[in-house]
């Protein structure tokens, strides 16, 4: 029932991961592992969500160092709902382009490994530390977009509703950190990007420019530079 959910292992560790299996009995604690809640996604909060609704791989292209998807479903009450994932592996990170429209608000949600401890926490990102790796998880303005303070935080051990849990054994709940990034208006686009790197790693992203449908977005990650194009269409390219 994840439709689009994301998992990520980079650095030798997982880093976003599913929220896990608890077991067959039926609890409200079940009813949440199966939701799209527990999964790393663009939700809509208060919005009937369809499990048997199709998610469609509507593009893909696969390159040397970055391969590239792009989803789309109407699982949340007939509402479109797209996913662009644009994945490097030199260096390795991340860029997520989350679009829908028709619900009141929308949230992306970070599942993160127990592992990992969320060291900082401000409007338009979030940092997790683990010995040897850092994860930072940052949503990039668009053009006319301005980030509300507070948009982001961090939900762990949460029981009303359920969020913030990992299973990785049956019977078993465990509180882990979860990210969720908030959103409110009629229609939501939301870039995001997502860099493992060793500890103390600076990051930065930034959109520089917009031209003939497209994005021009800037990443520097630990002092390496990066250029892609994010098209208001949903395709990411490097360039």
């Amino acid at each position: 029932a994840d439709h689009m959910g994301l998992t990520y292992y980079a650095r030798g560790r997982n880093l976003i991961v599913d929220a896990g299996h608890y077991g067959y009995a039926d609890t409200p604690y079940r009813l949440y592992l199966l939701s799209p809640e527990a999964a790393s996604d663009l939700v809509m909060p208060g919005v009937p969500f369809n499990t048997a609704a199709a998610t469609a791989l509507i593009r893909q292209s696969i390159g040397g160092t970055g391969q590239f998807f792009e989803f789309y479903d109407t699982a949340f009450g007939g509402l479109p709902r797209y996913r662009s994932v644009y994945i490097d592996q030199d260096p390795d990170l991340i860029l997520v382009f989350d679009r829908a429209s028709g619900a009141a608000g929308y949230q992306q949600l970070w599942h993160l490994d127990l592992g990992l401890n969320v060291t900082s926490v401000t409007s338009d990102y979030a940092i997790a530390q683990a010995p040897g790796t850092q994860l930072e998880i940052r949503q990039v303005s668009l053009p006319g977009q301005v980030i509300p303070a507070g948009s982001t935080q961090v939900i762990r051990g949460q029981t009303g509703p359920y969020q913030g849990w990992v299973s990785h054994a049956s019977s078993q709940m465990l509180p882990a950190p979860v990210i969720a990034m908030n959103r409110t208006g009629s229609s939501a686009a939301v870039l995001t990007l997502i860099a493992p790197t060793s500890p103390g790693a600076a990051v930065t992203a930034a959109v520089t420019g917009q031209s003939g449908g497209r994005y021009q977005l800037s990443v520097q990650i630990a002092g390496r530079r990066l250029s892609f194009l994010v098209g208001t269409d949903g395709d990411i390219q490097a360039g």
